[in-house]
């Protein structure tokens, strides 16, 4: 159990130096972007951020639908 423990940790280690070294790249690339692009850039990022937000509440409460489908056929 806790060498399945010790390779989760080192995956997700591995996964965290993956998203520093992109966010790293990302900051080096808009350093160069006036800042209407940097503003336009951020709104875009925001938005999609939003939609997956958005996304995973919908699946998630999709998730209910069959149960509620289910409860719905006994009461009705």
């Amino acid at each position: 159990m806790s060498n399945e423990y010790i390779a989760l940790l080192s995956d997700e280690e591995a996964n965290l130096r993956e998203l520093i070294e992109s966010e790293k790249e990302m900051k080096s690339e808009w350093s160069g972007l006036d800042q209407a692009e940097f503003t336009a850039l951020e709104r875009g990022q925001s938005a999609y951020d939003q939609i997956c937000d958005e996304k995973r509440d919908s699946s998630y409460l999709d998730s209910f639908w069959p149960s509620f489908q289910k409860a719905k056929v006994h009461f009705f």
